[in-house]
């Protein structure tokens, strides 16, 4: 599954390519995708596939109940450059991710942006370069073949989303860079 808003970022195009090719070769993997925004008559007429499951946009409360019911929590993202400006449109650090870990789904995510600073490779999630639809593959293959594998990404997900994720401890954090900011202005 995968949850995100409907921009090209996100990379809802490679995803969705890359599942029509897994999808030959192992017939029996499902896509949902929840979500909503600007892209989406795009992807739905792309899209043709019984396989492939949009939900729409759901609630924050609700989304938790679609990662317990998955095998597994998908995201694609890319920088993308504004041709006008020049600046560059990336994944800052997916907060979807950290509520993957906390819900025990094992995560595959493109290393761009700031994923890294959420997914490290091998440890709660596996990252493969950036719509590489080989990387993507032998990662995927890895996740749904090798159950050791996933246990261990699910159990480290869990630790670090509970150590460095969770809301409570992010609060602390920020108040104690306040704190210190206070500090060393007087």
């Amino acid at each position: 599954m995968t949850a995100c808003r409907f921009v090209k970022k996100k990379g809802l195009d490679f995803l969705i390519n890359a599942f029509h090719q897994l999808e030959n070769e192992f017939p029996d993997i499902e896509l949902i995708i929840i979500g909503d925004g600007p892209m989406k008559k795009k992807l739905l007429r792309t899209t043709p596939s019984k396989n492939i499951h949009f939900l729409g946009k759901k609630s924050s409360e609700d989304i938790p109940n679609y990662f317990w019911t998955s095998d597994l929590f998908v995201l694609c993202s890319r920088e993308i450059i504004n041709k006008k400006t020049g600046y560059i449109d990336a994944e800052t650090m997916g907060r979807v991710l950290c509520e993957a870990n906390a819900s025990s789904l094992p995560v595959l995510a493109s290393n761009s942006g700031g994923i890294n600073s959420i997914i490290t490779d091998e440890d709660n999630g596996l990252l493969y370069e950036t719509d590489q639809f080989n990387s993507f593959r032998k990662q995927f293959v890895r996740l749904y073949s090798d159950t050791d594998l996933r246990a261990r990404l699910i159990r480290n997900g869990k630790v670090k989303s509970q150590s460095s994720h969770d809301w409570s401890i992010l609060l602390e954090k920020h108040l104690n860079i306040f704190n210190d900011l206070i500090k060393n202005k007087n």
